[in-house]
Parts: structure tokens; C-alpha cells; sequence
């Protein structure tokens, strides 16, 4: 991947398009990933049991480096888990169905050319995240951390 791949991120007015050009499904994960700044595995197979309403967080079980974290989601972050959570039982997956690896491709390559959006990838999503909670005062050490969340958008 090239260093321009990777710093790329949107700005709001892009992911609103995003989210706007995409169809119900994928909207959720890219909503997720928005309000996460999870990487596509972490979330992708997240339970209803990893939502917890109280604390306003996700337990993610496995990240990249093997060890369990908790991401602090905004007050939007906390809405969205809250209704996919709803009335679904704790061992279902909370994005509506189990996204496997790759799952996210072809609707992100799709999602992009109708809103119009050029050098983006699901990993985009990342930084797009990244990238706010910055430019919204988070000081870039404290996002090393796993409980960081960027303030509102």
C-alpha cells in the first residue's frame, strides 16, 4: 500500500456522500467504521454483548494485535449501537449479518463511484476517523490509546 493510500482520509462533506450513496446494508458498516475508527475484522463480527449502553463503548475481543480494547463512541456512535442492538438477542452479530473478509470491497469501490469519491478504501474509513478526532482536539499520542474518541462531527 502507498504512503498516498494511507493518508488519505474524507473530508465531512465526503463521508456525508458516502453514507448518502450507499445502499441500507453497507451504510451500517460504513457508519460503523466512521464512528469507530476500528479496523474492518474488529468490527465486522462485533455481538449485540459487545455494545454496552451504560458506559457508551464497544469491547472489541480480538484487534490486530491480539489483545481486547474498548472504544469510547461519541454521543452519534452511541445511537447507532444502541438501534442496531435493539431487540436483537447478545450473541447476534449488531451490523446486521457477519461480514466476512473482502465483504466490504466491492460495495466500498461501488459506493464511492456514486458519490463521486476517488482514492478511497474501506481502510480510508480509518483515518477518516483518525483525522477528525484531531482536527477536533484530540492530541495525536492520546489515539495510541484504545478508549479515544473523536468529539462530535
Amino acid at each position: 500500500m502507498s504512503n498516498v493510500t494511507r493518508s488519505r482520509y474524507l473530508t465531512l462533506a465526503e463521508a456525508k456522500r458516502l453514507i448518502n450513496a450507499s445502499d441500507p446494508e453497507f451504510r451500517v458498516l460504513v457508519r460503523a467504521a466512521l464512528e469507530t475508527g476500528a479496523r474492518y475484522q474488529e468490527f465486522a463480527r462485533l455481538r449485540v454483548r459487545d455494545f454496552n449502553p451504560d458506559s457508551g463503548t464497544l469491547h472489541i475481543r480480538k484487534s490486530k494485535v491480539h489483545k481486547d480494547r474498548h472504544i469510547v463512541l461519541t454521543e452519534e456512535g452511541q445511537e447507532l449501537f444502541g438501534n442496531l442492538a435493539a431487540e436483537r438477542k447478545e450473541s447476534e452479530v449488531i451490523l446486521g449479518r457477519e461480514w466476512r473478509t473482502n465483504d466490504q470491497q466491492a460495495p466500498m469501490v461501488a459506493t464511492c463511484k456514486r458519490a463521486k469519491i476517488e482514492g478511497a478504501s474501506f481502510h480510508t474509513l480509518r483515518h477518516t476517523w483518525a483525522s477528525l478526532a484531531v482536527m477536533n482536539g484530540v492530541p495525536p499520542f492520546s489515539l495510541l490509546r484504545t478508549s479515544v474518541t473523536p468529539t462530535s462531527r
